[in-house]
This record gives C-alpha cells, sequence and structure tokens, in this order.
C-alpha cells in the first residue's frame, strides 16, 4: 500500500527530502572547506605562535588523517545506529571543536582540536550520502546527487579563497569560526529527520542503473581518479599561475573559481543521467574531458589567462560528470542496510587518492615542472578510461551475479 497518498503526506515527504539535501550538502561542504581553508593562513601562523612550518603544517595534516582513518567506522555506525544519530552529533562536535581550534593558546593543543575536528568531519563525510539514498526517491534522487556533488565541488576550492579574505582582514583565529555557522545550519537541518530504515528493496531495484558483479568496482575507481587528478588543480594550477604569468595570490584564486564553476554546472546536470542509466557513461565522458583538458593545459602558457581560466572551467566540467555517477553508483552497488558504508568507502578511496596525490606532487615539480603534473592527470584519466571499459566488459560476459538486495 502506498502511504504517500495525500496532500499532507506529499508536502510532509517532500518536505524531508529538502532537509535530506540540506543536511548532505552541508556536510559535505564543510568538511571539504575545513580541508583546504587553513592552508593560507600557515604564514600567519607560524609568525603568531612563533613555530617553523613544518609543525604548522600539521594543523592541516592532522585533520586529514583523523577524517581519513576514522570515516569508514563511521559509516558503519550510521548503518547500525542510524544516520541522522551519527550527523547530529558530527555536526555538533565540528562546531565546538572548531571553536576550540580558535581559542587555542598552543600548536600542541591547536592540532589537537584540528585532529578532533577532522573526526567529526568523518562523521559528516560517513553519512552525508546516504541522506539521499534513504529520504529522496524517485526521479528526485538524481538530481539530488547533482545537487550534493555540486556543493562538494565548491567546498573543496573555496576553502583557500574564503580563508585567504579572513586573514586578509582578520587573524587566522577567525577562519575556525568561520565554518560555525553552517555546521549549526547542518545540524537544524538533520535534527529535524527522524530516522528511517534503509530504501525499500524495490525501490533500489527499479533504479536505473545499478552495477552488478566486478562492475561494482567501477564508481569507486572513479572516484580514486578524481582525487588523483585534484592536484592539476590544487598544485599545478597554482604554481604556473604564480611562476609564469606572475600573478598575485588573490588572482590566481579567482581563475581557480573556474574549476568548481564547470563541476557545479556538470555535476547537476550528471544527475539526470544517472537516473537515465547513463552513470558510467557520464563517468566516461568526464575522464575524456578531463584528459583533453590537461594535455591542452600542457601546450597553454600561463600568460594566456582567458584560455588557461576555460581549460580549468572544462577541467571542472570533467570532474562534476565524474562526481555525482561516483556516488551515486557506489551507493547503489552496496545492500540498502550499507548505504552509509558504501558513501563512507566512496569518500575514503577519494581521500586517500587526495593525499597521495598531493605528496607525489612535489616531486613532480621539483623534478619536471608543472608540465608533470598536467601529464600525470591526463594519464590517470585516461588509463582509468581503460579500466572501467575493462571491468564493464567483464561484468557483462561473466555469470549472472546475485541479487544485490537480499
Amino acid at each position: 500500500m502506498n502511504t504517500f497518498v495525500s496532500q499532507g503526506n506529499i508536502e510532509t515527504m517532500r518536505s524531508s527530502e529538502r532537509l535530506a539535501i540540506a543536511a548532505a550538502a552541508i556536510s559535505f561542504f564543510i568538511s571539504t572547506l575545513d580541508l583546504g581553508i587553513v592552508n593560507v593562513a600557515l604564514p600567519q601562523l607560524t609568525r603568531s605562535l612563533h613555530i617553523g612550518a613544518s609543525l604548522a603544517t600539521w594543523t592541516v595534516s592532522a585533520y586529514a588523517v583523523a577524517l581519513s582513518v576514522t570515516i569508514l567506522p563511521f559509516g558503519r555506525l550510521g548503518d547500525r545506529f542510524g544516520i541522522v544519530r551519527v550527523s547530529v552529533a558530527g555536526f555538533a562536535l565540528f562546531a565546538l571543536f572548531s571553536i576550540g581550534c580558535t581559542l587555542a593558546p598552543t600548536i600542541g593543543i591547536l592540532i589537537t582540536f584540528r585532529a578532533l575536528t577532522g573526526i567529526a568531519a568523518a562523521m559528516l563525510q560517513g553519512t552525508a550520502a546516504s541522506f539521499v539514498s534513504r529520504y529522496v526517491r524517485g526521479s528526485r534522487r538524481g538530481q539530488a546527487f547533482g545537487w550534493v556533488s555540486a556543493v562538494l565541488s565548491l567546498g573543496a576550492v573555496l576553502g583557500p579563497s574564503i580563508g585567504g579574505f579572513v586573514v586578509t582582514f582578520a587573524s587566522w583565529r577567525w577562519i575556525f569560526l568561520a565554518v560555525v555557522p553552517f555546521a549549526v545550519a547542518g545540524l537544524v537541518a538533520a535534527g529535524m529527520l527522524r530516522d528511517v530504515p534503509s530504501v525499500a528493496q524495490n525501490d533500489l531495484e527499479a533504479a536505473a542503473e545499478r552495477p552488478k558483479g566486478i562492475a561494482r568496482a567501477v564508481p569507486f575507481v572513479v572516484a580514486g581518479a578524481l582525487g588523483a587528478t585534484f592536484i592539476a588543480v590544487f598544485v599545478g594550477s597554482p604554481f604556473e599561475l604564480t611562476r609564469e604569468a606572475h600573478l598575485p595570490a588573490w588572482e590566481v584564486g579567482l581563475i581557480m573559481l573556474a574549476t568548481p564553476l564547470g563541476a557545479a554546472i556538470a555535476a547537476r546536470l550528471a544527475g539526470a543521467l544517472v537516473q537515465r542509466g547513463l552513470g558510467v557513461a557520464s563517468m566516461l565522458a568526464g575522464l575524456a574531458v578531463d584528459g583533453v583538458a590537461a594535455l591542452a593545459l600542457l601546450a597553454t602558457p600561463a600568460t594566456s589567462l582567458g584560455l588557461f581560466a576555460a581549460l580549468l572551467f572544462a577541467f571542472g566540467i570533467g570532474s562534476g560528470a565524474m562526481q555525482t555517477p561516483a556516488i551515486a553508483l557506489s551507493l547503489a552497488a552496496f545492500p540498502a542496510r550499507q548505504q552509509s558504508t558504501a558513501g563512507a568507502l566512496q569518500r575514503f578511496v577519494q581521500n586517500l587518492t587526495i593525499a597521495g596525490s598531493a605528496a607525489l606532487s612535489g616531486v613532480f615539480i621539483d623534478r619536471g615542472g608543472t608540465a608533470s603534473v598536467w601529464i600525470f592527470t591526463a594519464g590517470v584519466a585516461f588509463g582509468t578510461i581503460l579500466i572501467v571499459a575493462a571491468l564493464t566488459s567483464l561484468a557483462r560476459r561473466g555469470t549472472p551475479s546475485p541479487a544485490i538486495v537480499r
């Protein structure tokens, strides 16, 4: 029997969908924003606390390591005890620990609170995607994943921009308070929801696209490629624009906004493609666009600012075309009772490859300049296309796999 018959129930369902999308989007936004917002404040931090740069960078590393290490356990806890409970606790602790960072009198205490904030971020990222799979149904789900992916893309790159603005006009301590209002908004959105059972079995089985067999690895492979190619934006672009075009930091940040803008647009469009069963096609197209854009950036001088920005925009288009289906299909590949675990695993893979490629970026630039970054990015993109094609082909030729949802 359909439980959403009356107009009142329809309105309630739509209200819960909006709240769930808001909770998911804010979770991704503040947890990715906080990862990059501190970077631009490191010089001011070293002067204020009278410490060296190597110690100051632990304010970034402690957050990233704590997030990566604890995200999978919190995804599992979300499946077991309810994503609303875990998410509400995550938002509350995120705000509390951010205030602790603001008030920290020494670098040791600051690093401790940054690690604790990373754990709170893991609570948010570990449950964020499953808000959409649990509360949003039917044709609106692909659109919802598009919105969430768009906000995720913006948070990843807006961190340095917001951080730069704050430290220009105020102390470094204020950058941690900048995320508190967002955490409070997320707390309100998640707190207004009730934990519900996993989406119905027939709802998952009716999905337009549901990876089976070895093809279930495809969205996680693409998530890894997304993380690995992020260095093109976070490392290659700033170095090239600073060293070759001799631009000040604020202009570099302005040009780099072309990438999240392209990603936000493409992520929204990719949501419709996922709903029509074209998620894998969207990811393959995104990989191809990123590979071509990276090769074009290799041949484009940074002094050609208009063309350089256009190529960064194209790179964002490719990334956005991958992000939405990578999130949606990773959840669709798992049983309904393991949605939070699936979302956490997807983010774990992407965070891990971001950390790994960031560690390699210094070696690339020191030995081969920014050209090596573009070559690496193109290699990852085109190599991943071959891997996805191989996995998809094997899945089609293999024996039928058991139903995912039992």
